[in-house]
């Protein structure tokens, strides 16, 4: 079993509520929870002007689309979890029913029950404990192109 420093185990936690202002989609509490200067470097967010998307308007933005497409959306299963300074990384599960108003990822509603599994990094500033870097492996799209097609 893993030994982790005190900053880390505070950093596995902040990676828990993360998901948590994610799934309940806490716009207030993700504008003060994400780093000014955020950003993922697998979801590629723009202004309506073409310019990039920093700090907790990109978390907004996914937590808007997921919600607008899925009802229930959750976030379970931790497991994996590993922490390495400022970095935490694990895989999970995302579901929900995909009967919202909006397109997932590009797909348009299907009415079907939908579940992923993730593999994240998510990294967190020493002195504020804020993500301000998040990673992921991208089959997350392939499986919403995938689900879309199976419908």
């Amino acid at each position: 079993m893993a030994t982790y420093t005190e900053s880390e185990k505070e950093n596995i936690q902040a990676m828990f509520w993360y998901y948590k202002l994610l799934d309940d989609n806490d716009v207030e509490g993700m504008r003060e929870f994400f780093d000014p200067g955020f950003i993922t470097r697998t979801h590629d967010w723009q202004h309506a002007d073409g310019t990039p998307m920093k700090g907790p308007e990109v978390i907004i933005a996914l937590a808007a689309m997921l919600h607008g497409a899925l009802s229930n959306l959750r976030t379970y299963g931790f497991e994996h979890i590993m922490a390495d300074g400022p970095k935490v990384s694990f895989w999970a599960w995302q579901e929900g029913i995909n009967d919202g108003l909006g397109f997932l990822m590009g797909q348009p509603p299907t009415g079907a029950p939908w579940r992923i599994r993730i593999a994240h990094v998510i990294y967190f500033r020493g002195d504020t404990k804020k993500p301000y870097l998040h990673d992921a492996v991208r089959d997350d799209k392939i499986a919403v192109d995938v689900h879309g097609k199976q419908q």
